[in-house]
């Protein structure tokens, strides 16, 4: 088979990239897109008012991890169960129809009241590319690179509402972002960064190391004029070896969070990696009050009396 890759721009968005496959001798085709950015800081959520047969052309464009739902009808495509897609409206409904329909022949042989009700469900969602009536649609992606076209750009489309939203910790989790709770330790460098320096970001072990070396050179007290001869011979040893466990030396690096919501890959899933190893713990007391959750009462708040002022 053959892959083609296009790097594409989409108006009043970001860059994509479209990826297609096709296969000469099964004459198998499959399409999906990827963001050609990063994760952004914020989740994004687009809620569209469907009332007319040109609403179900606006082009959409539909992350791996971005989930679709329709209200009217109860019917959700979770997040990371298709692959990113530039579509339509329309081509959304399609693709879930012929997901239902799959499995259709089988279920009529071995579940035929299931595979009724499934019809109807079917029959439902093909009704909606009529807009005989006015449905929702719901688009909502936490990493923040899912789009639905505003026809009417720049200018306010009255029914398309755009929502930016602060993650929550089990959707940085989902997205495999380092947590801001994090510290990191190399002890080969007698290094540690504090939780909160770097912040919460979705990169890999070696753009870690690169952002570490980045705080260091811009901290104007440890590299700038105030610095004394001593300390900036230090810092440029090790600045050194920092360099050199990107590519040169051995070293391990320690991701500690006690929130529990960073993540580091396992190149060798499903199998075990030999050169990662996860420990589970119980948080300490200080690590408790780090967080502030000593203080949070989550029994019998209920009947506690307010507060004089």
């Amino acid at each position: 088979g053959v892959t083609r890759l296009l790097l594409t721009r989409i108006p009043f968005f970001k860059e994509i990239i479209v990826s297609s496959f096709s296969c000469g001798s099964c004459s198998w085709s499959n399409t999906e897109i990827q963001s050609a950015g990063r994760i952004q800081e914020q989740g994004v959520c687009y809620t569209l008012a469907v009332t007319s047969r040109q609403d179900m052309n606006r082009e959409v464009v539909k992350t791996d991890c971005a989930s679709a739902r329709i209200p009217e009808l109860d019917f959700e495509i979770p997040a990371f169960s298709q692959k990113g897609v530039l579509t339509t409206i329309e081509g959304i409904i399609d693709r879930a129809v012929a997901g239902l329909e799959q499995d259709q022949p089988a279920r009529r042989e071995t579940d035929k009241e299931v595979a009724r009700k499934i019809d109807e469900f079917i029959g439902k969602l093909r009704q909606l590319k009529e807009v005989s009536s006015p449905f929702t649609f719901i688009l909502d992606d936490p990493s923040g690179n899912s789009f639905v076209e505003n026809p009417h750009a720049p200018q306010r489309d009255q029914a398309l509402v755009v929502t930016h939203y602060r993650r929550s910790p089990q959707q940085c989790a989902l997205l495999g972002l380092e947590s801001e709770t994090c510290s990191v330790e190399i002890p080969e460098l007698e290094f540690e960064l504090g939780m909160g320096a770097l912040g919460g970001k979705f990169t890999t072990l070696e753009g870690l190391l690169k952002d570490i070396r980045d705080l260091v050179e811009k901290n104007p007290f440890t590299l700038g004029d105030s610095s004394t001869p001593s300390r900036t011979g230090k810092l440029q040893e090790f600045l050194g070896k920092l360099q050199d466990v990107k590519g040169k030396a051995q070293a391990h690096v320690i991701m500690d969070d006690p929130a529990g919501n960073s993540y580091l890959q396992n190149v060798y899933a499903p199998e075990e990696d030999p050169e990662l190893s996860v420990q589970r713990y119980q948080r300490s007391f200080e690590q408790n009050e780090e967080l502030g959750l000593n203080d949070m009462r989550t029994e019998g708040y209920e009947t506690q009396p307010p507060s004089g002022r």
